[in-house]
């Protein structure tokens, strides 16, 4: 987990014990001749993203800039396959389905590390309302560590784009 996230052995066991309190991990405990660890065997990953989601706001927790695209989204998409694939990462609806269509996505919401290089590179007009297109600059690149390409496309993990939907 240190070497994931990137954090400190103190950082880390005090999240573990955290998430251990309250009860979105349990945890059992591994003992050997030489070494006693613990290992996560179950994780309640449906709470720790609604617990996360009244910390997180898509809107407030990045720096976000509207933009629209006369002709429609899937214009958009057409042209964002230009584009190298860790630079970006599609999230919200257009992203969610992939594992269950609903509805037809009106809007595009898109995680990018040159928001407006590639605004001006799709052509998209910036604007305040009426806009098709979202795209958010964050200060944490690691929103692109879990990317995943499908199709053309780079996508944010699932469980940040279950975290933006929420």
């Amino acid at each position: 987990i240190m070497k994931l996230a990137k954090s400190s052995s103190g950082v880390t066991y005090r999240v573990i014990d955290f998430l251990k309190r309250e009860n979105l991990i349990d945890v059992d405990r591994l003992t050997t001749e030489n070494n006693s660890s613990q290992i996560i065997t179950n994780v309640n990953w449906k709470k720790i993203l609604e617990e996360w989601s009244k910390e997180y706001s898509f809107q407030d927790s990045n720096s976000v800039v509207n933009y629209l695209e006369p002709r429609g989204i899937q214009e958009v998409l057409k042209n964002l396959k230009r584009f190298p694939k860790m630079e970006y990462a599609l999230t919200g609806s257009i992203a969610a389905q992939r594992w269950e269509s609903y509805a037809p996505s009106k809007q595009l919401t898109i995680f990018a590390k040159y928001p407006k290089d590639l605004a001006k590179d799709l052509g998209l007009r910036e604007v305040i309302v009426g806009a098709n297109v979202q795209i958010a600059s964050t200060p944490d690149d690691s929103i692109y560590d879990r990317n995943s390409v499908e199709d053309g496309f780079s996508y944010a993990s699932i469980s940040q784009v279950v975290l933006d939907l929420l």
